[in-house]
């Protein structure tokens, strides 16, 4: 016979499979089910620790335990789209554009520009089916692209079509490194993750088809959000 907890688990996990609890949907506190088990929350928690493990649920200290949403594939190869790339998953996309300013970049060198050059630093919120998936930091050149953000705003915050009214119908990626980490307070804010959470960053620079330096992006990843899948070119 099972152990109370794991009966416990797989009664939820039924819950869950069934459309019970929705993704980010709290479950029923500990001590909400341990009054329905006639159990002691410690039995509870160690049913919450074994979904936990499974990926079904996240357990955030203070607010309480969630159903996770399922990992979306998001392929990292020579092109790299964030719309195309939830299409295949069969997820609608949406940009928001939070602001665009002119900075003397830091990444100048990279995308082709001297150190006193300026750059573009656009910060886009872009979500899956209404959930939000990454928080990006674009830099692009303002004299190769001088009203950048207008264009941006044109193509509904899409940074490929954006590129496209400058006559860049394909960019490829040159170069992608990543890494984990934990989200920053804003980060966490813009996202709806706690704060501390993991995020997966990726820095990727991309070149315009003739092979010149186009823009650096950085892109902080909702962690529990997101499966990549390295595609061979």
């Amino acid at each position: 016979m099972k152990p109370l907890w794991r009966q416990i688990a797989d009664d939820l996990a039924r819950d869950i499979e069934r459309g019970a609890y929705k993704p980010e949907e709290a479950l029923p506190t500990a001590q909400e089910l341990s009054a329905r088990y006639g159990v002691h929350r410690h039995t509870v928690r160690q049913a919450f620790q074994f979904l936990a493990s499974q990926g079904r649920v996240s357990v955030e200290q203070g607010r309480g335990t969630f159903v996770t949403s399922p990992r979306i594939p998001y392929p990292v190869g020579r092109h790299v789209s964030f719309r195309t790339n939830l299409a295949k998953s069969g997820m609608e996309s949406r940009n928001t554009v939070l602001d665009a300013t002119v900075t003397a970049a830091e990444f100048a060198p990279a995308i082709g520009l001297d150190n006193n050059a300026r750059a573009w630093c656009v910060r886009i919120l872009s979500e899956a089916s209404s959930m939000p998936l990454s928080l990006s930091t674009h830099f692009l050149s303002v004299a190769r692209f001088p009203d950048f953000p207008q264009a941006l705003t044109n193509a509904g915050g899409s940074i490929s079509a954006a590129l496209a009214s400058y006559g860049i119908a394909q960019y490829q990626r040159l170069s992608t490194r990543l890494h984990a980490r934990a989200a920053t307070a804003i980060e966490a804010r813009l996202l709806h993750i706690p704060e501390g959470s993991p995020v997966l960053h990726s820095s990727g620079l991309d070149a315009a088809p003739d092979g010149s330096p186009l823009q650096a992006v950085d892109t902080a990843f909702a962690g529990d959000r997101i499966e990549v899948v390295v595609e061979p070119d």
